[in-house]
């Protein structure tokens, strides 16, 4: 009969090269009440919380009967309930190591059967929007980021990725490897060379095929100033929607981009022991209505893998631009109505694509950091996932109609303590190509 600690020692070591957790289930992260996996999204609807008290430390004892739920206002029952726990289980034959950090990780030693195996107990994947992030903040972020992976690789596995997929990196503590791929990161620019006048960007061009009117009449008046007035508003109208057309696809496909790369490193996790998170690095994107069931299987695959998505908001301390940014713009004198649409793109802009990014740190139970330029400390904040979570799971019997769902959860005695939470979800789309 084969010796069982040797078993195990196979298995483990499996692990520690990367062999998909596949057999008996072995996992890092203890779960409590762990709700049954569900084929479909329409089954049950994951709602990741996390709790912290005013020390800003994640609280693990609350209940399902502490909790509050409610779909665009109407009181939800908890079907299931599970707490989510960060700390590895150590087994009984175990040391405990501690990182630079000061967090604890289970060292599992073995000396009957082998040498001491050491199981990574944290998976962290930075993932670089080179795509959407403009060239100069991209240097200074991927700059900052090798600086502070220098200090957790010692207890860490780390992974680089990039949006457009021209770097990679599988999980690693070999810093030179880490640093050579962050120094080689570049600019993923997809553009094709097509002209646009004016140059329409995302934001735009989808308010275009939304009929709003503010933004057709600004980019009339902006295409017939840089075709020097020659144009006749009919046929720079059709110029306009045409070319509203073509940016609104291209930027609908860097935007899943974005989206995709995230799913796959989630799934890629999935299979990790101990703890896993994602720091997603980028400018920020817009998810219009054709990708958010993308948005929700992203959000949905990482709460039931119980990966953390945080982020990082690329552009720092930022102010805007009077007028806005110039190449947004003809380089002719404008009329009032097209300064008043630039003050509108000031406005709304900066916050539309950064939305995304806070709802990929609110739906996984991670956090957002934006306007600051202290990337270190940024990079320390997000670096670990929560010590507690919570996963609320509920019916929600709506129409498969697509729509847009406000969440909100409280507590019924919240006293000196913060909820995140989840902040809505999108009800499927029968429409929608799966």
């Amino acid at each position: 009969m084969a010796d069982p600690r040797q078993t195990l020692y196979c298995v483990i070591c499996c692990i520690a090269a990367g062999v998909p957790a596949g057999w008996g289930q072995v996992q890092g992260t203890a779960t409590e009440r762990l709700p049954p996996s569900f084929s479909t999204t329409t089954d049950l609807v994951p709602v990741t919380v996390v709790v912290r008290n005013r020390d800003g430390n994640a609280v693990g004892r609350l209940e399902k009967t502490d909790f509050e739920l409610r779909d665009n206002g109407k009181t939800q029952t908890i079907l299931q309930f599970s707490v989510n726990k960060s700390a590895p289980i150590i087994p009984s034959e175990a040391a405990v190591s501690t990182d630079p950090l000061g967090n604890e990780h289970a060292v599992l030693r073995l000396p009957a059967v082998g040498p001491v195996v050491e199981i990574p107990q944290r998976f962290i994947a930075y993932v670089f929007d080179d795509v959407h992030t403009d060239i100069a903040d991209l240097i200074r972020a991927r700059a900052e980021a090798a600086k502070h992976m220098e200090r957790v690789l010692e207890a860490t596995r780390v992974g680089v990725f990039t949006v457009s997929g021209r770097m990679r990196l599988e999980f690693t503590r070999d810093f030179e490897q880490v640093r050579k791929t962050i120094e080689s990161i570049r600019h993923g620019n997809t553009d094709d060379g097509f002209a646009d006048c004016p140059p329409l960007n995302y934001f735009w061009a989808d308010l275009i095929l939304k009929n709003d009117s503010e933004a057709i009449g600004a980019a009339i008046l902006e295409t017939i100033a840089c075709r020097g007035g020659t144009l006749s508003r009919a046929t720079a109208e059709g110029m306009v929607r045409a070319s509203a057309i073509y940016q609104a696809a291209r930027g609908q496909h860097e935007s899943g981009m974005g989206l995709n790369t995230l799913d796959d490193i989630v799934r890629r996790l999935s299979d990790m022991p101990g703890s896993r998170s994602i720091v997603y690095v980028s400018s920020g994107f817009l998810v219009d209505k054709d990708l958010r069931f993308t948005q929700n299987r992203v959000f949905e695959n990482a709460i039931r893998a119980n990966v953390v998505i945080n982020s990082l908001d690329a552009r720092g301390l930022y102010a805007v631009t009077p007028g806005g940014r110039a190449d947004n713009f003809a380089k002719t004198p404008s009329s009032q109505a097209v300064i008043n649409f630039r003050e509108r793109m000031n406005r709304e802009v900066p916050l539309a694509i950064s939305n995304v990014m806070a709802e990929f740190a609110s739906a996984t139970g991670g956090k957002f950091i934006w306007n600051s330029n202290d990337y270190q400390a940024g990079y320390e904040e997000l670096a670990g996932a929560p010590e507690n979570t919570y996963v609320l799971w509920f019916s929600p019997g709506v129409k498969s109609d697509g729509k847009y769902h406000k969440l909100r959860v409280t507590l019924k005695n919240s006293k000196g303590l913060k909820v995140s939470a989840r902040t809505g979800y999108y009800a499927p789309n029968p429409e929608v190509t799966r």
